[in-house]
């Protein structure tokens, strides 16, 4: 009798230790694929879908993880996000508060992920006319910030949203001098015919005229409209090339790589900065180690014809974008399907200054006929093995 139960427990026990791992997989795959779902909602703008499935992510993602853990923490944020963007600001805010209260308990009090969602709330308070609060949120995820030493895109989103919460509060001067602060580091990392930087100048107008300043909210219209004008005939800023030695001076220009392959891809092969593009994104590709460039033989192929050698510059673009805003270093197979995608775009765009390429024209038919993908997948299992053999 003893032996039967001991045997009974035995087989209990292995049940355990067998089921439990396959069930945390189950849920974790289950997570996996409802944040799936959630982007394609988003990018569809049905937010109150999006809200309800997230909902239900953050429940699996507790059971597995706690609500201690920092990947339920951003997952409240990004909640928060799509509240806001559905116009519930109340419970975007309520969101937040849980969210930064949880971080800074169990996590940190003064990284950079803890002052990024410090001013994620202090932007809701902010839209919801709390600026008082807004203002205190916000200059405390400053202070965070600014302690790492990085002049990037969050110190600048911090800077302008901080900027515009003292312009509310009728703090004009600081208001200004926040805007300042921001398009300074906007400047440099996107240059001043950006977009990006030209958005913000109509701000700093805006401040100088409450502040009561005619004089700089004249000269301020003068900049943009000057500004405007240069960007229509196809002036931008881009980096300045320098001398790529190693990996880890590649890596600190990322950014501006990412720079010179988005106006590469997004410019006719007749535009004034091309070369200085081209040039850029071959010396920083060649020392990289963030991004490996595999090419094929059709690839290859652009490097025997001068005029073909845009497409291997542009193949190379893509993939570097790729990989860098996705945080790889080699192309995984839905990056090698859009990577091709932009570079048939880029294609179509130019082949009246450069000729027709058969292998190019061939795809072009393929992707009327929707039949393209499904060459492409062929094409990077090839692409795989053939990298595979030479390793």
């Amino acid at each position: 009798m003893k032996k039967l139960v001991l045997k009974k427990m035995m087989i209990v026990l292995v049940s355990i230790f067998y089921f439990s791992p396959i069930s945390a997989q189950v849920s974790q795959q289950q997570a996996d694929k409802l944040d799936s779902l959630i982007t394609k909602l988003v990018n569809q703008e049905r937010y109150s879908d999006a809200i309800d499935t997230q909902k239900k992510r953050l429940d699996i993602l507790k059971e597995l993880h706690g609500e201690t853990d920092t990947t339920y923490i951003e997952g409240l944020v990004f909640l928060g996000k799509y509240y806001a963007r559905n116009q519930q600001l109340d419970e975007a805010i309520k969101t937040l508060r849980k969210a930064t209260s949880l971080y800074e308990e169990n996590i940190s009090s003064s990284d950079g992920d803890f002052a990024y969602y410090l001013d994620n709330l202090a932007f809701y308070l902010s839209a919801a006319q709390q600026t008082e609060e807004a203002e205190l949120i916000g200059r405390r995820a400053l202070s965070i910030y600014e302690k790492k030493g990085k002049l990037d895109e969050h110190l600048a989103a911090i800077l302008l949203h901080l900027a515009e919460t003292c312009h509310e509060n009728k703090r004009y001067q600081e208001a200004i001098q926040f805007e300042l602060r921001s398009l300074s580091i906007i400047k440099k990392l996107m240059g001043e015919h950006s977009e990006e930087y030209i958005n913000e100048l109509a701000y700093l107008q805006k401040f100088y005229e409450s502040a009561g300043e005619k004089e700089r909210v004249d000269n301020m219209k003068e900049r943009i409209d000057k500004l405007v004008k240069e960007r229509n005939e196809g002036y931008v800023d881009l980096p300045k090339l320098v001398e790529f030695k190693t990996p880890e001076i590649c890596h600190m220009h990322n950014n501006d790589a990412l720079r010179c392959c988005a106006y590469f891809l997004t410019h006719r092969l007749s535009a004034p900065n091309m070369n200085e593009a081209a040039k850029y994104i071959l010396n920083w590709s060649y020392s990289t180690a963030d991004v490996h460039i595999e090419i094929n033989e059709m690839i290859g192929q652009f490097l025997t014809n001068q005029n073909e050698m845009a497409y291997m510059i542009a193949y190379t673009a893509a993939t570097s974008y790729y990989c860098l805003t996705q945080n790889h270093e080699w192309i995984d197979e839905e990056g090698y399907v859009r990577v091709m995608h932009t570079l048939l775009d880029f294609y179509d765009q130019n082949k009246d200054l450069s000729g027709k390429i058969d292998s190019l024209e061939n795809y072009l038919k393929l992707r009327k006929k929707e039949k393209l993908d499904q060459q492409l997948l062929k094409d990077y299992q090839k692409l795989r093995e053939s990298s595979k053999s030479k390793m």
